[in-house]
Parts: C-alpha cells; structure tokens; sequence
C-alpha cells in the first residue's frame, strides 16, 4: 500500500525540502563559507606568527575528521529525504521505508556518538576549545534527533497511522535539529575568525 494521497506526508515533505541541507553544513564547516554570526573577538591576536599557523595547522588538521563525518552525516540525510520522497509519490512500499528508516535511524546514532567522542585539541585556546566542544555537542544532539523523528517514522508506518499530530512530533524534532546544526556551525566559524582562516567581516 502505498502513501502517495496521505496529506500529512506530503505536508513533511515539503516542510524537509525547506531546511537546510547537509552539504551547506559541510560547505560551512570545511571554510568555503562565510557566516553573517557576530562571533566573538579573535584571541589569535594574542599569538605570535608562527604560533598562529600552529594553531591554525592544527585545527586544520582537526577539522578534515569532523568534516568526514558531517558528509557521512550529509549522506544519510539524503537518503532520508530520497525515502520521503519515495513514500510521497507511492514509488516505494511501506516495508521499504521501513527498512530504510531503521538503517537511517542505526546510523544517525553512531554519528551522533561519533561527534560526541571527538574532542578539541589541547594546545589551541581554552576560548577555542570551548567553541569546538559546543560544536560537537551540537552536532551530536543534531544527529541523535534524526534518530529518534526517524524512529517515529518506522512507528507510523508499521501502524500505517500519518494522522498530523504524529507527523507534526516529526517536524518539530527535526526543525529542532536544525537549530543545532546552526550552533555547530557558528561555533566552527567563531575559532576559524579567530585564528583569520576566514574574513571576521563577512
């Protein structure tokens, strides 16, 4: 059976096309972006040059694992998109989406202990490994709501129930989730200003 006239899964749909994607994370994250975010001062103007390209080598160094794991993230992300959107236009059955949420729901939880396992390198500021700590709390927190709308969703379908109330407890963790990404995100920004990796007046 499919779900193609179910209103409320046509509603999520649309409400998950409109968040923001997991590849403009990653494009943040890595340094190819800039953030509008009034980040705090730069403490790197308190470091010689040479301890400033330490500094700036290491977390460079840090943040290639991170950004691995934000596009392993990325990836799991479009699969559930690709799911909702199966489910939306009656092009995958209700034991495909199930499957397919489960495996999604088992790898949002390993990337969520991912992030929360990764930890600041020791010779940066304490103000930057403060800033790199509330980013992987974030992202953890981002991934560990994933899985649990996720699991939400296998619960509707094996009880074929997409009745709004439930589908509106999806939407708001995942709108909730999306709040962490943000956080994580200017976090990141924050420690790439102040070692000047990016321009603090973007």
């Amino acid at each position: 059976m499919n779900i193609k006239k179910k209103s409320p899964v046509i509603f999520l749909r649309k409400v998950l096309s409109s968040l923001i994607l997991g590849a403009f994370l990653v494009f943040l994250v890595s340094g190819c972006g800039g953030s509008s975010e009034k980040i705090i001062p730069q403490s790197a103007a308190q470091l010689s040059p040479d301890e400033l390209k330490k500094h700036q080598e290491i977390f460079t160094e840090w943040n290639k694992a991170l950004t691995s794991d934000l596009k392993q993230f990325d990836t799991v992300w479009s699969e559930w998109k690709k799911t909702f959107d199966g489910m939306a236009n009656g092009q995958i059955s209700r034991h495909e989406a199930y499957s397919n949420f489960k495996n999604i729901s088992v790898q949002m939880n390993s990337l969520s202990t991912k992030f929360f396992k990764i930890k600041p390198p020791s010779n940066l500021s304490k103000e930057d490994q403060k800033l790199l700590e509330e980013a992987t709390s974030n992202f953890s927190n981002m991934a560990s709501a994933r899985q649990s709308a996720a699991e939400k969703m296998m619960k509707m379908i094996d009880e074929n129930d997409y009745k709004p109330s439930r589908t509106n407890e999806v939407v708001d963790i995942i709108k909730g989730s999306e709040g962490n990404m943000i956080r994580g995100v200017a976090s990141i920004v924050g420690v790439q200003k102040n070692l000047h990796l990016v321009d603090s007046q973007k």
